[in-house]
């Protein structure tokens, strides 16, 4: 009997295993899915900043003159 009670408990080891490392996966999966999510609003946020940044600089490089123009067609 101790040689059924060895395997039944290593089969039950191993299952229980299988079962931890599976919920770890299914974790870490949709962790990486909401960092993805999270990574992409970064990437739209950067770009309309980079967007802010290029009028700007045209603001500042600029001759006054035609700034006041421009100001003055808005």
């Amino acid at each position: 009997m101790e040689t059924y009670e060895f395997i039944i408990a290593l089969v039950s080891i191993v299952v229980a295993g299988g079962i931890i490392r599976q919920a770890v996966l299914s974790k870490q999966a949709k962790h990486a899915a909401s960092l993805d999510q999270e990574t992409l609003a970064r990437l739209e946020s950067l770009e309309k900043l980079e967007g802010r940044v290029t009028v700007l600089e045209k603001i500042i490089t600029d001759k006054k003159t035609k700034l006041a123009d421009e100001i003055d067609n808005l």
